[in-house]
């Protein structure tokens, strides 16, 4: 019994076949037409390898950024935890909504492991690719998804899943607090070439999305979810762009979570990468080429909301 991926391979060969017949039936010299977009091919890499040597010294920048925005992070984490304890034993009886900071994170979650997915539609052939490499003692992993539709009406696409998993156990009920340290750095490129779809009922489609994502599991079970999208080029408006992300900074996916005390807590943080085109558009997202691009995650922080009543037990 044939797969899924098979079946989805062979409608594919079939929808090319059956277009190709179209196109003749209306007149067009198919040979011609491939032998004008191979040539718009030829001329759009030339300009993407100029493009990723641009992207590619912006990205060294980036990582220096990262890195010194951690360190600041770090300390500045450090002295919160510092302040709310100075202000609780100078004024024990404070309310507790005096603190105003949102969150305090005293703990760090262990590492477990790591793991990736890649799924191209259609699964054979060259017109899509997806690749992630994962570094664990770094915490980091390189990603890319390419999608180049190859002619009219034909569809391309990718999707790259890369995870980190950590863990931790609370020791009481009650609502604590998360932030998973993200870093991203990389690029990204659009490009519609045409094609003649105007005879045809196919409309051009772009997709291009870089996302983190978050999934809290307890019990075996899911009890909260986050997600922030980085990068959405269908909406920018220009054909390419450098992204950077740094969660310690922006804090989208902060989030809380009521847990139950003694269960062992499992935090997943992903990136999503999408890429989807047809009429001889090719979508492109670049975390790998260059060593100063990827995807970390250095640390799960966890903690409480600054007005818990509960005393801070460091380990």
């Amino acid at each position: 019994m044939p797969t899924e991926k098979q079946i989805n391979d062979e409608l594919f060969k079939l929808q090319k076949s059956s277009r190709e017949g179209l196109m003749k039936l209306n007149g067009v010299d198919v040979s011609k037409l491939r032998a004008f977009e191979k040539d718009l091919f030829k001329k759009y890499n030339k300009l993407e390898k100029e493009m990723e040597k641009l992207y590619k010294k912006s990205g060294e920048d980036v990582a220096k950024r990262h890195m010194a925005s951690h360190a600041r992070a770090q300390r500045i984490n450090q002295r919160t935890i510092e302040s709310i304890l100075s202000a609780r034993r100078a004024y024990p009886e404070l309310p507790p909504y005096r603190f105003m900071c949102p969150c305090y994170f005293p703990y760090t979650a262990e590492f477990e492991a790591s793991d990736k997915q890649i799924d191209l539609n259609p699964s054979s052939g060259t017109t899509n690719s997806g690749s992630a490499t994962i570094d664990n003692a770094a915490r980091s992993a390189r990603l890319s998804a390419a999608a180049n539709s190859p002619g009219t009406g034909e569809w391309s696409g990718a999707q790259v899943r890369c995870w980190f998993t950590f863990s931790f156990t609370p020791a009481n009920d009650g609502t604590y607090c998360l932030l998973p340290v993200v870093h991203m750095n990389g690029y990204w490129m659009m490009w519609g070439g045409g094609g003649g779809c105007e005879n045809f009922d196919s409309l051009p489609v772009i997709e291009l999305i870089a996302r983190v994502n978050l999934r809290v599991d307890q019990l075996s079970s899911t009890v909260r979810t986050a997600s922030h999208t980085v990068v959405d080029a269908w909406s920018a408006g220009t054909n390419a762009g450098a992204f950077d992300y740094d969660s310690e900074v922006n804090q989208e996916i902060r989030t809380e979570v009521t847990l139950t005390g003694g269960d062992q807590t499992i935090v997943f943080v992903e990136c999503e990468l999408i890429v989807g085109a047809n009429n001889m558009i090719r979508s492109r997202i670049d975390m790998e080429t260059s060593p100063h691009f990827y995807f970390k995650v250095p640390m799960v922080r966890w903690g409480h909301p600054c007005n818990h009543i509960l005393p801070i037990n460091f380990p």
